[in-house]
């Protein structure tokens, strides 16, 4: 678990936290398959790494450079160095390790389910109902009319 949170963390320092979690899910099951151990066990402390290693640095998560932009445009900040963030990211990651080690742990899943039985409770999971396609076709059709007929006005200026 802590190597696997180490190479999380410091991955999504640089990259971005979502897709070092994304990168990381194949790496994961398959540790978690070649140890025998449930998959639930690893998966969520990866992604609270991922999460953790996105403070450290400017560009770990989307809302670091959106705060940073927003405190530019209203003349509070200059702007915040690459690692700048890293004084309340690193403490904070360090934490969350520990207590993911330590306490954390004890709190996960330890249900096995083999790979068939996983994948069937995700098919389950993310079944679609007829009135969400609906929705999500309504939905689309009005994108697509409001790109098509140019409406002025939106912006999307701070």
């Amino acid at each position: 678990m802590f190597g696997l949170m180490t190479v999380g963390t410091v991955l999504s320092a640089i990259l971005s936290n979502t897709g070092t979690a994304a990168c990381l899910l194949p790496v994961a099951l398959g540790i978690c398959s070649a140890a025998k151990i449930p998959a639930s066990r690893q998966l969520m402390p990866l992604a609270f790494a991922c999460g953790w290693g996105g403070i450290i640095t400017m560009v770990g998560t989307p809302p670091n450079i959106i705060a940073n932009g927003a405190l530019q445009a209203a003349g509070i900040q200059d702007s915040f160095g690459f690692f700048e963030y890293a004084w309340i990211g690193i403490p904070v990651s360090i934490a969350g390790m520990l207590y993911m080690m330590f306490v954390g742990k004890y709190l996960l899943p330890n249900k096995v389910l083999d790979a068939d039985q996983e994948i069937e409770q995700e098919i389950e999971a993310n079944e679609t109902s007829s009135s969400k396609m609906i929705v999500s076709g309504v939905i689309l059709a009005c994108v697509v009319l409001v790109m098509a007929i140019g409406v002025k006005g939106v912006s999307l200026e701070m």
